[in-house]
């Protein structure tokens, strides 16, 4: 990293671009090594340009690309998509402002002639951008626009229409709101009437919206039992689960947000949820988040239990902790393509491949068949993602039960991204023998 006297916001994201292009690093990974804490006076402001450059990569390549004789140097490159992603954040009437401040900032990063070249390129660049932005409705345009892979696009248009497809695409690309999930416990209204006013209500019973500019304000929050960062759409599959009284398992459970909607729902629904006992069960290079939050769970029972449920035997390792091995209820969150969240994640778009899809159904079967095995007769199986495909989502399920005639489907639904909410899957399964 370079001098600290001459770190600036802008050379901070072009470094933070340059790194993340050279890697095949998650984006939160790279933000996470590069500031050394979150305190930096540079990471708010960076971090909103950055999610607006990975929300339009595509968009702002093609636009520069459309300006330039070759393909610039990674440094000069850097420098443009830094800059585009920093004059689509801005206001019109400060277009000239913002051009004028990176002009400068590249005077001192790259040659006299590449000064150059930026600056006629900038020039240009917000007229190259609108007019890819009013490009016609085919998958090939709708892909740039909107910086999507054209085979997710043209997926979506198949399996939900254009008008849905755009609706998905067009909500992906609008910056996420933070939610807050106050717990139902009793002394939670209490904590929060000191924070109240850093929140806005919203639609989603229990959520809250945290205003701009209040993280450090509502940072204690977090160090209480009462209160979990959560999309509304992450209380989709818990709720449709309803626990009550009885032992639940939770697979695939950390970092431990649902187990936590779990046992709160499991507190509003029992009679003695004192009683009732929460099994939670994770890899091993994931326990300890998991084992974080479920220690902040006391209206019932909990269990943290460290396994790979593909290699491993996971009901060994319940009998080894004196816990049941059959369960009322069975909770998995399988790990999925993530398509329902690319508006939170906006770098997964570019990391997913077509066949990503089968690849990532053919493990969600593989754990459904694990998860069948601690369901005892009469009692759920809740089957959850955070995709909106269908052959994660039903796929999975029409093969799951046709080898499993004792199974029904009670209920399934999958909840379209928009702009109040991220995407999901979910359904409902009962054992019947």
């Amino acid at each position: 990293m370079q001098n600290r006297k001459k770190i600036t916001l802008n050379s901070v994201i072009v470094d933070i671009i340059k790194i993340y292009t050279s890697t095949n690093a998650k984006m939160d990974v790279v933000m996470a090594e590069y500031f050394a804490s979150s305190n930096d006076p540079f990471r708010s402001g960076a971090e909103a340009i950055i999610l607006q450059w990975l929300r339009n990569a595509a968009l702002i390549d093609e636009a520069v690309k459309s300006l330039c004789a070759k393909r610039p140097k990674n440094g000069v490159l850097a420098v443009l998509r830094a800059a585009a992603a920093d004059i689509m954040s801005g206001e019109e009437t400060r277009l000239p402002k913002i051009v004028h401040n990176w002009v400068d900032f590249a005077k001192d990063r790259l040659s006299k002639n590449e000064v150059g070249f930026v600056n006629a390129v900038l020039r240009r660049l917000p007229e190259a951008i609108e007019k890819l932005r009013g490009g016609s409705t085919d998958a090939k345009s709708l892909s740039i626009k909107y910086s999507h892979p054209q085979w997710l696009v043209e997926k979506w248009i198949n399996n939900f229409g254009t008008q849905k497809a755009l609706e998905i695409l067009e909500s992906n690309q609008i910056p996420s709101e933070v939610f807050f999930r106050k717990s139902p416990a009793k002394d939670a209204d209490a904590v929060f009437e000191n924070f109240r006013r850093f929140f806005t209500e919203s639609k989603f019973g229990g959520f809250f919206k945290l205003k701009n500019g209040c993280w450090k304000n509502v940072r204690p929050l977090l160090d209480t039992p009462f209160f979990y960062i959560q999309d509304p759409s992450t209380l989709f599959a818990p709720r449709r689960f309803a626990p009550s009284d009885g032992n639940y398992l939770d697979l695939c459970a950390a970092p431990g947000g649902k187990s936590r909607a779990i046992a709160d729902i499991v507190s509003e629904n029992a009679k003695h949820p004192e009683n009732s006992l929460l099994v939670s069960v994770d890899l091993s290079d994931r326990i300890e988040p998991l084992r974080e939050n479920i220690a902040k769970i006391s209206a019932l029972k909990t269990a943290v239990v460290e396994c790979d449920i593909l290699d491993e035997n996971l009901a060994d390792k319940l009998v080894e902790q004196n816990l049941p091995v059959l369960f009322d209820g069975v909770f998995v969150d399988a790990p999925c393509s993530n398509t329902g969240v690319l508006r939170r994640r906006p770098d997964a778009r570019y990391r997913l491949e077509k066949s990503d899809i089968a690849e990532c159904a053919e493990k969600q079967l593989a754990i459904l068949e694990c998860a069948k095995n601690f369901v005892k007769v009469g009692g759920k199986l809740e089957y959850s993602t955070c995709s909106i495909e269908n052959e994660e989502n039903g796929g999975v399920l029409e093969k799951f039960l046709s080898e499993n005639k004792n199974f029904v489907l009670e209920n399934s639904e999958i909840l379209v991204p928009s702009i109040e909410n991220d995407g999901a899957g979910h359904a409902l399964l009962k054992r019947i023998s």
